[in-house]
């Protein structure tokens, strides 16, 4: 039990370091078209539908696919998230990165407590 504690332990902190190195200074990269293919890291492509309305779910409808700066795994944010009011956390079991997304422009980590 200590082991794996001391592992966990390891692998938040090697996380918490890469993120403070890369996202700093990483980029979002807006795609003008939805090919997945063609998505790395840190690519977003804002959905076609996102300023109809939406009654069932209400100020929380998906505005986006953003693809972690992190790992690379499809998420979908909202608007709030995209305007930097909220984060995002990635939804890797593996990955976990928790960032904001800065000026709609680069991500910003948030530091593991």
């Amino acid at each position: 039990m200590k082991r794996q504690t001391e592992n966990s332990e390891r692998r938040r902190d090697t996380n918490s370091r890469a993120c403070l190195d890369r996202y700093l200074s990483a980029e979002l990269v807006e795609m003008p078209a939805w090919v997945p293919e063609a998505m790395g890291p840190g690519h977003l492509m804002l959905l076609r539908n996102r300023h109809q309305p939406r009654t069932e779910s209400g100020p929380h409808g998906f505005w986006a696919v953003l693809s972690c700066p992190e790992c690379g795994t499809f998420g979908l944010i909202t608007e709030t998230q995209y305007a930097g009011q909220h984060s995002v956390l990635c939804g890797n079991e593996v990955c976990g990165s928790h960032f904001f997304i800065e000026d709609r422009s680069r991500f910003e980590c948030v530091p593991a407590h």
